[in-house]
């Protein structure tokens, strides 16, 4: 054991174990790989949901009974999608080996859109971090083309703080939304679907614990973004948090694999070494994918009506009534 894994296994020797090497989860055994823990709960939408039961499932348990894991969450309708943020999911060959040599065209990808919603919150007259501000004057005079020359210092400091409010209103950036409340990823994961017990999908629920994420950025880039309450009721009402694990022009040759961009299970865990890996998994594990046949999408859905789960709770605006309202429409329709 060299140094660097002596000091990792001091760091966590008085961490509370969160999944040691993939427990069962409601009698669920998970199906162990490289880069995640799945479990699969088949058409059992109980067990499932007992699984994100702070007071029923193991995932919130550890060897220390006063301690709770803190735990990230992110809802998908397909369990098929990845942890890849939506700025770099369809990128082509050419533009990943652009990106590597640190010579990547950020029109297409994600900083046309991130200006474009800067100068709207100024429009309007919103605040607007300093970092963001002083980016898009720089760029203001000259709106032929962005070389990638100017974006040597692009989405760094407290202009992710901007990046972060463009990514919760769609636009497409390098961050990954979660949140701290499964029922609010479980909302997102079902709420588009309108096949139900006909749907031959599967949801997906990826849990992260945040331990993991500290322990990782002691190595290498990776870090959690708030967003200010007063900025963005919306995020307060889904408790959100981003991930962004992309520095500054991606040209770190760590986040690429086979000529991609790593997801982020893949990101997390590549790097350490086979002792650093079992460290890591003997005392907080891997990533977590929780899935669940379509099948089960219509009592998921009534339990979180139930407990007023839906568009005009995580989104106490009139946007989010407008889609509640169609929601509703939607589901009804289905059933």
């Amino acid at each position: 054991m060299n140094d660097e894994e002596a000091a990792l296994r001091k760091s966590l020797y008085l961490t509370a174990e969160i999944n040691p090497n993939g427990k069962k989860i409601i009698g669920v055994k998970p199906k162990k790989f490289d880069t995640h823990f799945e479990y699969n709960f088949g058409k059992d939408w109980e067990g499932f949901m007992n699984a994100l039961d702070i007071n029923r499932s193991e995932l919130f348990e550890t060897n220390n009974p006063k301690t709770i894991p803190q735990l990230l969450f992110r809802g998908h309708e397909k369990k098929r999608y990845k942890l890849l943020p939506s700025a770099f999911r369809d990128l082509s060959a050419d533009s990943i080996s652009a990106h590597k040599a640190g010579q990547g065209n950020y029109v297409g990808v994600e900083s046309e859109g991130f200006i474009s919603f800067i100068e709207g919150m100024n429009t309007i007259g919103l605040r607007i971090e300093p970092e963001s501000f002083e980016y898009i004057n720089q760029l203001s005079d000259e709106k032929k083309g962005y070389s990638s020359a100017k974006f040597g210092n692009y989405a760094h400091g407290k202009m992710l703080k901007d990046l972060a409010l463009a990514q919760h209103y769609g636009v497409p950036t390098r961050l990954l939304d979660f949140t701290l409340n499964p029922l609010v990823a479980l909302f997102f994961a079902t709420e588009g679907i309108t096949t139900g017990s006909q749907s031959k999908g599967n949801i997906g629920i990826w849990v992260i614990p945040e331990k993991l994420i500290e322990v990782v950025n002691e190595k290498k880039f990776v870090e959690r973004i708030f967003v200010n309450g007063f900025q963005n009721k919306n995020m307060v009402a889904q408790k959100g948090i981003f991930i962004n694990y992309i520095e500054k022009r991606g040209t770190e040759p760590n986040l690429y694999v086979d000529d991609k961009i790593k997801t982020l299970d893949q990101y997390l865990l590549s790097d350490l070494s086979d002792n650093q890996r079992q460290i890591v998994d003997k005392r907080i594990g891997k990533p977590m994918h929780f899935t669940l046949s379509h099948c089960g999408e219509r009592e998921i859905t009534r339990y979180l009506d139930f407990i007023n789960i839906n568009w005009t709770t995580i989104q106490p605006d009139l946007d989010g009534v407008k889609k509640e309202v169609e929601r509703r429409k939607r589901k009804r329709s289905c059933y």
